[in-house]
């Protein structure tokens, strides 16, 4: 049996479900026998979360990673699939990554804060890719996923005090902020401070952030280099800009 899958189409954003209906029901029904899958990953199919349904609910499986890519940023629509969301609690003791690309829709704070507090569900989570997040989701993450290692968010105007939430986060060493930050030099100096503090548990930490352009009134070239020695002496490891 099968303890991994991967499922890619040469064209983008394929919609198996409704334009290939056979192909569609044919994945669907061998899925359904696979109870030995532990990790998923669907590139540019539409669908993805409704072809991976059924294994989530399948109480003989218990997987370690799902990913659903979309190779030109747009994903799924979370409001078609609250049932995939609810269903990922029940591999909340072994998944450890979780990678949902989304279709950039508004989501209402309701609906939003479901998504959340599934995403956070897993103890064990190791690995988060998403950039569904606004700054109050963002620091609930960090605050409750205490396994963390690598965390990857988009956004827009995340600021300084965010980051605080990933001291409670032991295990992460990398976070990829792909957004168009409020960071100021103050502010960062002082999350790497508190870090350090913390012994060995933040040593080799990686941050990447969006900032405005070099010169702009919150981090010019001058602080970014600062930031990018700082954050070498303190912790191992290195600094980085997005742009």
């Amino acid at each position: 049996m099968p303890k991994r899958l991967d499922l890619a189409s040469n064209y983008h954003n394929v919609d198996l479900k409704h334009t290939e209906e056979e192909a569609y029901e044919g994945i669907a029904l061998w899925l359904r026998n696979c109870n030995a899958l532990q990790d998923i990953s669907i590139s540019e199919i539409k669908s993805a979360p409704d072809i991976v349904l059924p294994v989530l609910l399948n109480k003989d499986v218990k997987l370690r990673s799902i990913t659903i890519k979309a190779g030109r940023g747009v994903g799924y629509r979370v409001k078609d699939h609250h049932d995939f969301h609810k269903a990922l609690t029940n591999h909340r003791e072994t998944l450890t990554s979780l990678v949902p690309w989304t279709d950039p829709d508004p989501l209402s704070a309701y609906e939003l804060n479901i998504i959340i507090n599934i995403f956070i569900s897993p103890k064990s989570l190791k690995r988060l890719i998403c950039d569904l997040f606004s700054n109050e989701d963002i620091s609930l993450i960090g605050k409750h996923t205490t396994n963390l290692e690598y965390f990857y968010v988009g956004g827009y105007g995340i600021p300084d005090h965010v980051l605080n939430a990933f001291e409670q986060t032991p295990h992460l060493r990398k976070l990829l902020i792909a957004a168009v930050s409020n960071f100021t030099k103050t502010g960062l100096l002082e999350i790497v401070d508190k870090l350090s503090q913390k012994g060995q548990q933040h040593w080799g930490f990686h941050l990447i952030a969006g900032l405005t352009d070099p010169g702009s009134t919150l981090m010019s070239a001058d602080d970014v280099k600062l930031m990018k020695r700082y954050i070498v002496d303190k912790l191992g490891g290195s600094f980085g800009v997005s742009r």
